[in-house]
Parts: structure tokens; sequence; C-alpha cells
């Protein structure tokens, strides 16, 4: 899969690519048509879409549903997910249309607040006074010797009454302390997101100063302590933390490095969704803003969704309610142990995920919030059913793939995506009148040094295979390959060399910034369930 099958709502379907092989054929049809019609408005690469789209998913649901796994594990429904993508890359466009629901929801809550500190300093005005009168009555009687009874009843009484300040909503930060978030989650608001298309100005600021915290509220600890010298300390009870950043590859390497790697060591990158889309720059074809930019079905009906479960969250927490818990269905249950159950096999070895440990232990973990976030904007159903489970799974190979690819390029490690592009450069530059065949064993011998050898070489051929760009023909003698006719399509371009041209002097300098792996590199099968 490379163009994605889905049948597409708009007329023109030049503005549809998906180069890295999103899953989006296994996505419900309302969130595949919101992916389309954003990449339509925005022509921003489908997995920057889908990570925004995400994320602004766990934000609107984190304060509302947790997920009981059939592990016995309580999951929150918030995400942790980073974005790679250079300059130029319209993240702060396609950000911008996935958190105007929010920042909406956040302005109103904002004139509500107003209305509610009205009411609370007249009550509380009036109860300061009462608290005057009552202090003035026990003063005297305990200067006359009186009987105190009634008058500490009084007193229990009007202290129950104690008018509470209300909270103020707030969802988004983007450059606050360490400190100033978790004193607003404890003391305000138990629900937040660390939230930038310029995650870079994140990353400069004391955010990320201390790292322990981000663990454990990923994790979804009931109780974290948070034990401040010289000052007061506090709990965080049941609060909530999504962290959504888009940024360069440099910057974020650059704070992986800091501390001797903590932020890896820690197991903080493990928890993230994290992927680097292929560039779109070059491709795209502009366009005049439509009257139908304004009357996207799909959008609209996200937006009511996210409305729909901000506003549960908010009435959940502004009346200390307990989380709505979501289930899976039995059919569901068996298959999400079978994913767990693969995902556990994968360390082996043998394994695509040996040395790999800690980014599988938080794979199923990702898998139920997937999950449940797909659920919530779509299901009519009460549990998680065996379908949502299935695209949820997929969506996990892209992104466990994806973050394994970035490990590659931090480490300067030339990934089979990367072979597979230089490879199909070779081919494409010694085609022959035989249809566009090769013998295996010339490719050995004579490609491009890079991926020059048998090792080099069978990874090369394994990523285009996987791809559809060759048949490998495995049973001739010699063993051959050939070049398919439709690999142009196959890439979702005018040319199949033209995304892979710019990054063959880069791999061949030693390091890729840029494509993407292929979905199946990672699982081999496509799913067991």
């Amino acid at each position: 899969m490379s163009e994605s099958s889905f049948h597409s709502p708009f007329g023109n379907i030049n503005f549809i690519t998906n180069p890295d092989l999103f899953p989006i054929d296994t996505l419900p049809k309302n969130l595949a048509e919101v992916i389309y019609e954003v990449q339509r408005r925005v022509q921003a690469p489908m997995g920057l879409i889908a990570s925004s789209m995400l994320s602004s998913m766990a934000i609107a649901c984190q304060g509302a549903i947790n997920i009981l796994a059939p592990t016995g594990e309580t999951i929150p429904t918030s995400l942790f997910v980073v974005t790679i993508a250079e300059s130029g890359e319209r993240k702060t466009g396609t950000d911008k249309i996935f958190t105007q629901a929010i920042r909406e929801f956040e302005e109103r809550q904002k004139q509500l607040h107003a209305d509610q500190l009205k009411t609370y300093l007249r009550e509380k005005y009036i109860w300061d006074l009462q608290r005057e009168d009552l202090d003035k009555s026990m003063r005297h009687a305990i200067k006359n010797n009186e009987d105190l009874s009634s008058l500490r009843d009084k007193f229990d009484d009007l202290i129950n009454k104690e008018p509470s300040p209300p909270r103020q909503l707030r969802l988004l930060y983007s450059n606050a302390t360490i400190g100033a978030l978790l004193k607003n989650l404890s003391e305000n608001w138990p629900a937040g997101t660390i939230q930038s298309s310029e995650g870079l100005s994140v990353l400069e600021s004391k955010t990320f100063q201390s790292l322990g915290p981000f663990n454990e509220l990923w994790d979804g600890d009931t109780y974290i302590n948070i034990d401040r010298m010289g000052s007061e300390s506090y709990e965080l009870k049941n609060a909530r933390l999504s962290i959504s950043l888009m940024m360069q590859l440099q910057p974020f390497s650059d704070f992986l490095s800091k501390k001797d790697y903590l932020a890896i060591n820690s197991g903080l990158l493990s928890r993230f969704l994290l992927s680097m889309p292929t560039s779109m720059q070059g491709s795209r074809v502009e366009q005049k803003r439509s009257t139908q930019d304004n009357n996207s079905n799909a959008l609209n009906q996200f937006k009511e969704k996210m409305h729909h479960w901000l506003q549960n969250s908010a009435e959940r927490i502004t009346n200390n309610q307990a989380y709505k818990n979501l289930e899976f269905s039995p059919e569901a249950e068996n298959n999400y142990i079978a994913c767990r159950t693969k995902i556990e096999r994968l360390i082996n070895p043998d394994g695509e995920l040996h040395g790999h440990n800690a980014l599988a232990s938080k794979l199923g973990n990702n898998l139920a919030r997937i999950a449940a976030l797909i659920h919530a904007f779509t299901a009519t159903e009460e549990k998680i059913d065996i379908k949502t489970l299935n695209a949820a799974w997929h969506i996990l190979q892209w992104y466990t793939t994806q973050h394994l690819k970035f490990i590659k390029t931090v480490k300067n490690e030339p990934s089979d995506e990367d072979m597979g592009n230089v490879l199909l450069q070779w081919l494409e530059r010694h085609n022959n009148p035989m249809g566009y065949q090769f013998h295996v064993t010339h490719i050995y011998q004579k490609a491009t040094n890079s991926i020059r050898g048998k090792e080099k070489a069978q990874r090369a051929i394994a990523n285009l295979e996987n791809r559809g760009l060759i048949y490998y023909n495995k049973n001739d003698r010699p063993k051959t390959i050939v070049l398919r006719n439709s690999f142009q399509s196959n890439l979702g371009v005018s040319s199949p060399l033209s995304h892979i041209a710019a990054h063959q002097k880069a791999f061949e300098g030693g390091g890729l910034k840029g494509n993407d792996p292929t979905m199946k590199g990672v699982f081999k099968t496509s799913s067991p369930i």
C-alpha cells in the first residue's frame, strides 16, 4: 500500500499523497476523511497530520476516559507524541486546524470562569463577614467564661460552608516551567498538554528540567508526590498530561543527548509515538481558497466530537466525578492479549525489537490508548470492538517502525528504507532492454558501494519488495528481480526518483534525515488479529 485505496471524497486526487504508507485505510471513514481534508487544505505530510489529529483527540478525552485493559491495568487516554519535520512542512498550519476546537473551548471556559469568579467573590465576602461575627461572639464568650458548645457547632457549620474558588480550565502549555506546570495540575486543572508546533521553544524552556514526573503522569499514577525543598510539598491526584511537539531533527537529538541520554535511559522516549514524515516540499500544488474549506462535514463533525469530550472532561473534573472506564469486547480482549504476546516475542534475540526492550514494553499500553481514542470518536457500541483494535494495531506498527527509523538516523545508521531508495536509483540508471530485469548476484557485485555485498543488497531488495516496487523471483536460477511497471504510482509522485534523489547524497554521506520506513518492516505480518 502506498497510495491509500480509501475512496477520497475530493475530486482532485493530486492533493492526496501518502509516500510514508500511513495506514489510513484501516481508520474509520470519518477519521480518514478528516486527514484527507486537512491534507487537501495544508498539503502537509499525512503522518504529520495523523499525529496532530491523534494528539488533539487525546487532549479532549484524557480528562474523561480511562481504559480497563484485559491485563488488569487501568490506562489513561493521554498520549506523548513527537513529530520530526524540518522547517516548511506546515507544522503550524496543521496544528492550528486541530487545536482550534481546544482554544475555542478554553476561551468559552475562561468567560465562564470570570462569571463564576464574581459569584465566588460575593459569596466569599458574605462568608468573611459571618466569620468575623462569629469571631466576635467567641471572643466575648471566652472573655466572660460562657459555654462555647453552640458556638463550636456554628463554627463547624460555617467552615463546612466556606466557598471554594472556581477552577480555571487550562489545557495547553507551551512555555511553562516544570514547577508551574505541576502546580497547575495539582491545584487548578488536573488535565493539561504541553503542545507546540515549534517544539524547540519548549525544549529551550525549563519545562523538561526534571523528567521523572512525566513518566509517572504518562503511566497514570493515581497519586504523585512532588517534594520541594524550601517550599510546601504537594500531591497530584488523578492528573493527566499529554505532550504534542513538532520540531526539527537536530534540536530533538541534542535534547536526547543531554545528561548522558537521560531522556532515553529513563524510559521517557519509549513512551512517545514518534514519526519522521517524508517531506512534501517541491511536490505541492498551490490552490485557491475554496468555500469548501469552511463547510467540511468531516472536520465539523470532528470538532463536535472534540467539544463533546472536552465538555465531558470539564464536567467530570468540576463535579469531582470518576473517570468513565472503557472496556474491550470479549473478542477484542482475546486479540489484545495476542497483540501483546506478539510484541513480547519480538524482544527475543531473533526478533525485530531485540535491543529495544524499553520501547517494546510500552507498545501494548499505547495500543490500548490509540484504540480507545478511535473508539471515542467513532463508535456506537459501548465497548472497544475488534475492528477498532485492528486499526490501532496498524497505527502502532507504523509508529514503531518510525521510532526505529529515528533511532537509526540519530546513530547515523542507514535504514532498510534508505538502502531500498539507493537500490531503486541504481536500478533506474542501469535499466536494460530485458524489461528492467536484473540478476541478484550482479547487484551483489556491481551495485552502489553502500549497498554492495549480499547482506546489504538483500536488505535493500527486501525493502523494495515490501513496498511493492519490485518482483523478487526467488525461484529463478539465477535469482532475479524485476521493476514493477506501476512503481511510479506506488510512490504517489510523478517520478519514483523525485522523492529519493535528495536522500541519496545524505545516505552516501553517512546519515539520512528524511524518508520513512514501510509499515511492514517491524512486525512482518500485518496483524495477529
